[in-house]
């Protein structure tokens, strides 16, 4: 898949730095953030033409819902994540495991989910409370704690009871969960119910209990494990406790594992960047909601910058991922849905926007330059016509190029300054005089003019007629004669 302009945007700048989100990041932010965008970048160039991941047809389901759910959690709601959400939607979930991914996905979407969510119910082991790979299946915890996830996310009250009366039950003396509920605990099965539990809203004693067991159990994961079990360490773990040495140990062993943005497959790429989004926070519920940025320039602005189509909607998790804004070109009414950019550090509008939305953002520095000359219209001497070098040579209140009087005179070109960079000159003024031609200097050409005019071989207008009266000296007398000619003769040599 070709690298589109988000990936590219990606590849330049890490947008992300330490402290940029409002959650513990630690002091490697940076370097989380640095390879969770390698890792979208890479997931996203893996996708199937029909919007899946996954090569292998028997796990193709679950591996695209992981990939989806990443995605999401990294606020990457880009055309991959979108393709990939249209497959989930328009394949069939043949077991639990993929009515639940599927549930989960979907129903924070605005999709319909009754249909899915009434066929994973159908399908729970009775008699022991859980569910498993189908119907046909006894319960597992595994099974049991991806259909808990569902059901927390439907809102199904009733059915979360018995599967969490199950998991507790076959909880391990050593806080963790086996697959078959016979052999040692597993970290990856363990992780898969810790997480489930700590969906849970309002738990019970006995659950709040279990959890910290599990949380003990998975606490004591080494740096040995495979990548999975690293990434769904790191995310149930951080769940529990934020980000501990623990965790932070688990992390840097982590990224010492990825390779051009890959860690192994798609699957395991996928939990691992799902790992590092709740690490950075970009996690958080909140996050995925709408930024509420109405006026379409500004999003079209701030989608340009995150490599994003022009018309798509912004959420709260991309908004933070703003730090600068340049709206001094764009028309743009309101900053509304702004108010939410924490991270924004400076922006540049024209005086036409109002900045009302963003003045009471922390630490954030404002520049209204409507000429977009890098200086604030409030001092620039020439607001509406750039001029970075506030060049005014009369010291007024007008900077050059919007001074219609330059040189500070008294005359403006169109009465007749025939130099407005020089304050000598001026009509009437001595430096002026002889000019008969008008084009700002005297030589032979107005000498000849004036020549021409007393022996009648033309005929001067009045204008030309006052330039070239020298004579009486200071005064003149309304006419050209000899006298004028001689005095003009003489200034010329003069010169």
């Amino acid at each position: 898949m070709k690298i589109n302009l988000r990936n590219k945007l990606r590849l330049s700048a890490v947008l992300l730095i330490t402290g940029l989100f409002s959650v513990e990041a630690g002091a490697d932010a940076a370097a989380n953030q640095a390879a969770l965008d390698t890792g979208i970048i890479w997931i996203q160039t893996q996708q199937n033409l029909d919007g899946s991941w996954g090569n292998d047809a028997n796990i193709r389901f679950s591996t695209t819902a992981t990939v989806v759910d990443a995605l999401e959690a990294s606020n990457e709601f880009s055309a991959a994540y979108f393709s990939g959400l249209a497959w989930l939607e328009n394949h069939s979930a043949d077991n639990v495991d993929y009515l639940s991914r599927r549930i989960s996905i979907l129903s924070d979407r605005g999709n319909n989910i009754l249909t899915d969510l009434a066929d994973l119910q159908s399908q729970s082991q009775a008699t022991q409370n859980g569910w498993g790979l189908s119907a046909i299946y006894q319960s597992s915890a595994l099974d049991s704690s991806i259909a808990l996830s569902a059901l927390i996310v439907a809102g199904d009250i009733a059915g979360q009871t018995s599967v969490i009366t199950y998991l507790l039950a076959t909880q391990n003396g050593d806080g963790g969960w086996s697959l078959n509920n016979t052999v040692s605990s597993d970290y990856w099965i363990s992780t898969q119910v810790l997480s489930s539990l700590e969906q849970i809203a309002v738990p019970s004693a006995p659950t709040i209990i279990a959890i910290n067991n599990a949380a003990t159990y998975v606490a004591t994961v080494t740096i040995a494990a495979n990548s999975l079990a690293l990434s769904q360490s790191i995310l149930a773990l951080h769940k529990n406790q934020g980000l501990t040495p623990t965790v932070d140990t688990l992390i840097t062993e982590l990224l010492s594992r990825q390779t051009a943005g890959s860690w192994g497959d798609a699957y395991i790429t996928a939990s691992a960047m799902r790992a590092l989004s709740a690490a950075l926070g970009t996690d958080a519920d909140s996050y995925s909601d709408r930024a509420g940025v109405i006026d379409q320039t500004l999003r079209s602005t701030i989608n340009g910058q995150l490599g994003k189509n022009a018309f798509d909607n912004l959420t709260l998790g991309e908004i933070l991922r703003i730090t600068t804004l340049d709206l001094r070109s764009v028309t743009i009414t309101d900053l509304n849905g702004l108010e939410n950019a924490t991270n924004l550090t400076e922006i540049k509008v024209n005086s036409a926007t109002d900045i009302s939305a963003v003045a009471g953002l922390p630490g954030v520095s404002i520049l209204v330059d409507s000429d977009v000359d890098d200086i604030a219209d409030a001092s620039d001497n020439c607001p509406a016509v750039a001029n970075n070098d506030q060049a005014n040579l009369d010291g007024d209140a007008f900077g050059d190029l919007c001074d219609d009087d330059i040189d500070g005179d008294g005359f403006t070109v169109a009465q007749g300054d025939l130099d407005d960079y020089d304050p000598n000159v001026f009509p009437g003024s001595v430096v002026t005089d002889g000019d008969v031609n008008g084009n700002g200097a005297i030589n032979a050409g107005d000498l000849i003019l004036m020549q021409r005019h007393v022996l009648g071989l033309v005929t001067l207008d009045a204008s030309s007629v006052t330039r070239g009266d020298l004579y009486p000296a200071g005064t003149g007398d309304g006419v050209l004669t000899i006298q004028d000619l001689l005095l003009l003769q003489k200034l010329i040599l003069n010169n």
